[in-house]
């Protein structure tokens, strides 16, 4: 499973959806680390990141681990 970072993996729903929408994994990753914006997500305990670009957004909704890392 593919990593933004040593915390940080990547499902493969996520894998998925990058494919569909033709997304890189850099636009993602700066989503992820530099949103325009943050959210809750509808999704409980978790949130959206999203970045504003030129002619659309890239979101990432994100949850942290059950142990806190």
């Amino acid at each position: 499973m593919p990593y933004f970072d040593q915390n940080t993996i990547i499902t493969n729903n996520a894998l998925k959806k990058m494919r569909e929408y033709n997304l890189p994994l850099e636009a993602v990753r700066e989503a992820f680390y530099k949103p325009t914006r943050e959210e809750w997500s509808k999704v409980p305990g978790c949130k959206s990141y999203i970045k504003t670009r030129k002619y659309d957004e890239v979101g990432v909704i994100a949850r942290q681990r059950e142990d806190g890392m």
